[in-house]
C-alpha cells in the first residue's frame, strides 16, 4: 500500500462551541493588531489535523477522504447543492462509525484571515468552515482545508 500521498491538505472537525469561546485578552490583542495591519495572524500548528489522502471535486463541491492510524473522515460537500452534503467518521479502534449530514458551508476568504478563528487556514489555496449534525443532533464544525485536488479523467468510465 502506498502511504506516500499528494498533499492534498487536511481537515479538523470539533464542537462548534469550542469556535464561540471568547477570546483571551492576549488573543483580543493580536487579533486586533492583525485587523489594523491588514494581515492574516500566523497560522497555529495543525500537526493534530487528519491529513487528506483524497480530494476529488464533486461540481462546485468536494469529495474528501482523510486518514490517520486512529480514524478515518470523509466529507462531501457543494455550497451550491441540495442537499448540501454527508460526513462519515470511523475510529478504527472503537466502531461503531458517525454518519450525518451538512447544515452549512462557509468559504473563508483572504480577508477573514486576519481573525484569530480562521488563521489556522492560512496557509491553504481553498478554506472552508463546514457545519454538521449527526441524526442525534450532535453537532460539529469542520476546517477544511485544501491544496490541491485529485483530477478525474472523464473518459475513464
Amino acid at each position: 500500500m502506498n502511504h506516500n500521498h499528494p498533499n492534498y491538505g487536511a481537515l479538523h472537525f470539533d464542537d462548534p462551541r469550542d469556535f464561540a469561546k471568547p477570546l483571551t485578552a492576549e488573543e483580543q490583542i493580536q487579533q486586533a493588531l492583525a485587523v489594523l495591519a491588514e494581515e492574516p495572524l500566523r497560522p497555529p500548528r495543525i500537526s493534530d489535523w487528519l491529513p487528506l489522502v483524497d480530494c476529488v471535486p464533486c461540481g462546485t463541491g468536494f469529495s474528501l477522504d482523510a486518514k490517520t492510524p486512529a480514524l478515518r473522515a470523509s466529507l462531501r460537500f457543494d455550497p451550491s447543492g441540495s442537499p448540501l452534503g454527508d460526513y462519515e467518521i470511523y475510529p478504527l479502534q472503537k466502531p461503531p462509525h458517525e454518519m450525518g449530514q451538512v447544515l452549512k458551508i462557509t468559504p473563508v476568504s483572504d480577508e477573514d484571515l486576519s481573525m484569530l478563528r480562521y488563521a489556522v487556514l492560512k496557509d491553504f489555496q481553498t478554506r472552508f468552515l463546514v457545519q454538521t449534525s449527526d441524526p442525534r443532533g450532535k453537532m460539529r464544525l469542520w476546517w477544511v482545508g485544501i491544496h490541491s485536488t485529485r483530477k478525474i479523467d472523464p473518459d475513464s468510465n
